[in-house]
């Protein structure tokens, strides 16, 4: 799921906002691209362009505006550009493609405003990313009745993102051939491979191999994660009793959004070239026990879910996920909708009619899953649910990812709900535990909190009353209270912190296999 800054749980084609009549004049922005032909080397550039709007005055000089976990907060317009030279201007109609509302409805007073241009379509995954072009963040009064459309001008470039070079870690690439063979052209895997924290060396052949620790990150972060923040993860695992592994941050960015190591229609064999390509190959380069007792997992998020699919699907290959607040595992329950085959529920609505919550934050409510929706299908493409619809659901006609859902009524498509039912992990389990049971002994370990911002307690819960029933030795655990970004700190069962936990956790499991 989502980040807060929906970069996160942890959610088409364009849509405009729900139906209001906007009152002339619109509000209309002159967006121009900045004459410095060194922001684009004289050349033309595409992408959607976004223009945000927020009544609170952002913080700090250099601020950006995003969409945040409120959606009402920072108001959106966009439309597709292609061709912008260097100096042109185009217009965008900021009461046509938006959300929340057309702008020209703010009323009076002062808002902050901002351009962006996506030139690679990812805003839903990464709201500004390299390549981007963007504007100050400006002032502006009375934006719906102004008499001329409002100025912005693009004159900043986001850079490339800096590869640290980090002493102990090495970032590696491979290029996976079943991928490309799906993809029709090269697809590269990427990895941060972490030794110990003050180590300079990788792991050579000379001496014991080493267990791995394959870290999947969640929902808008990628392997660089494991170069940010994986040295003081390694530190605190070390300070728990962890020795001899080895930590690999996996990179699940791609351009649907989140693949969750799956084998699917739409983004291919992902599963396949991790268990039979990139394992394999980062053992051999990297001296790693070639053994199911020295591959664990761990994620969180849609990485938590990733994670707990990857172990249910290969229990005899990996030895063991430590998952927290996953993505839903239990489709009866997919954040408060039945998605499984049959249901007649609306994505949109409850049966009352009430809208269905998604986002909560301090024990309210703050926005819903058509709120939601709407701002990805503004955004464009590669947005949450379009990421699970890529992963779970047929190729439509069209050759993109088939709808589960009408984007308009939140009316949900039986035929694609079908296809879905394949990767309903408590179903999955629940129809095979005679013959995972035995083989998952020991390796299940699952944790949410019990006030989950994206409401993933509820299908965790309904994955934790099957493990029971049907006798499991899973660990998996509610934590009262715990939100979707505070889960890790210490609590009453893990006082030293949930990392420090899981590494003493994981030191046992493969202690005892020896």
């Amino acid at each position: 799921m989502r980040s807060p800054a929906l970069a996160l749980l942890c959610l088409g084609a364009a849509a405009a906002a729900p139906a209001a009549h906007a009152q002339a004049p619109h509000a209309v922005f002159r967006v121009t691209l900045a004459a410095d032909t060194a922001l684009t080397h004289g050349a033309p550039v595409s992408g959607r362009l976004i223009v945000f709007m927020t009544a609170q005055r952002p913080p700090g000089a250099d601020a950006r505006l995003a969409p945040g976990l409120d959606p009402e907060e920072v108001w959106i317009a966009a439309r597709e550009v292609a061709g912008l030279r260097p100096g042109a201007s185009v217009e965008i109609d900021a009461d046509s493609l938006v959300f929340p509302r057309p702008f020209s409805s703010a009323g009076g007073g002062r808002r902050w405003v901002m351009a962006l241009l996506d030139v690679d379509h990812n805003a839903n995954w990464r709201t500004f990313s390299a390549g981007d072009l963007v504007s100050a963040v400006d002032s502006v009064d009375a934006v719906g009745t102004r008499a001329a459309p409002t100025p912005l001008r693009l004159g900043a470039r986001i850079p490339e993102p800096r590869v640290p070079v980090v002493p102990g870690i090495e970032v590696v690439e491979f290029t996976s051939p079943l991928l490309s063979a799906f993809w029709k052209r090269p697809v590269v895997l990427r990895a941060a491979v972490l030794t110990a924290p003050d180590s300079e060396a990788i792991p050579t052949r000379a001496g014991p191999a080493f267990r791995a620790v394959y870290h999947v990150p969640g929902w808008g972060a990628g392997y660089r994660q494991g170069l940010t923040r994986g040295r003081d993860e390694l530190r605190m695992a070390r300070s728990a009793g962890e020795h001899g592994a080895v930590h690999v941050w996996l990179d699940p960015e791609f351009p649907t959004g989140h693949p969750a190591f799956t084998n699917s229609a739409n983004n291919g064999p992902w599963d396949d070239a991790l268990v039979r390509e990139l394992i394999p190959y980062l053992e051999r380069r990297f001296h790693l026990l070639p053994e199911a007792r020295g591959r664990f997992l761990t994620g969180h998020s849609s990485g938590g879910w990733a994670t707990l699919w990857l172990q249910v699907r290969h229990p005899d290959f990996f030895g063991g996920t430590w998952s927290t607040s996953p993505d839903p595992v239990d489709f009866g329950d997919f954040v408060g909708v039945d998605l499984r085959p049959g249901s007649r529920d609306n994505l949109y609505h409850a049966a009352d009619g009430s809208p269905r919550p998604f986002v909560r934050a301090e024990g309210r409510e703050v926005g819903s899953l058509e709120a939601f929706t709407r701002i990805e299908m503004v955004l464009g493409p590669g947005g949450q649910m379009q990421s699970f619809e890529a992963v779970f659901g047929p190729r439509g006609a069209d050759g993109a990812p088939a709808r589960a859902f009408d984007r308009e009524t939140g009316a949900l498509d039986p035929e694609v709900l079908r296809a879905w039912a394949a990767y309903d992990i408590r179903a999955l389990l629940e129809r095979r535990w005679a013959e995972l049971g035995p083989q998952l002994h020991g390796k299940l370990h699952v944790m949410v909190g019990g006030a989950d911002t994206f409401h993933l307690e509820g299908p965790t819960q309904r994955l934790c009353a099957f493990l029971r029933r049907a006798g499991s030795d899973a660990t998996c655990e509610v934590v009262p209270g715990r939100g979707h970004f505070d889960l890790f700190g210490p609590y009453e069962t893990y006082p030293d912190g949930l990392v420090q936990r899981f590494a003493r956790e994981m030191q046992r499991t493969f202690d005892a296999s020896r």
